[in-house]
């Protein structure tokens, strides 16, 4: 049986220490983003495992207003008859509360997915309002 070379306890050592270094690297990146507040660089970024730093208290988020629309058109019941942004939500199926109703929920758990939040209540939502109107409301209000 042939004999397996063994990484010298020299090479085990260096790699170790590597790591190492590349760990405490990575945690001071984290803290120095944290501290300042700053947008993480890539590789804070991969550090923190893709995920985004919360927005400091009293800031809001912005949403662009295609994404907005499309969020606000794609939870009513007949997304398909979207014209333009001065069309009636009444047009596209929200026709009452129920509706109405459904469709703030499905708009916040859409912004929920994008890391973004927003109440019920701030959202003009209703069968004589334009999807323009509830877009608005959806930027204004997001956090």
């Amino acid at each position: 049986m042939p004999k397996k070379n063994k990484p010298s306890k020299k090479k085990k050592s260096a790699a170790k220490r590597k790591s190492t270094r590349k760990a405490v690297k990575r945690q001071s990146a984290r803290k120095r983003a944290v501290v300042s507040g700053s947008k993480p660089r890539a590789a804070t970024k991969k550090a923190l495992g893709g995920r985004r730093l919360a927005l400091a208290a009293g800031t809001t988020a912005s949403i662009p207003s295609d994404e907005a629309q499309d969020i606000v058109v794609n939870n009513t019941p007949f997304p398909e008859a979207f014209t333009g942004p001065d069309q009636q939500l009444q047009e596209l199926g929200v026709i009452g509360p129920n509706e109405t109703s459904d469709h703030k929920t499905g708009i916040i758990k859409d912004l929920k997915k994008k890391h973004l939040s927003i109440d019920a209540n701030d959202i003009t939502s209703g069968p004589g309002i334009a999807v323009r109107t509830c877009r608005d409301s959806v930027i204004t209000n997001a956090k």
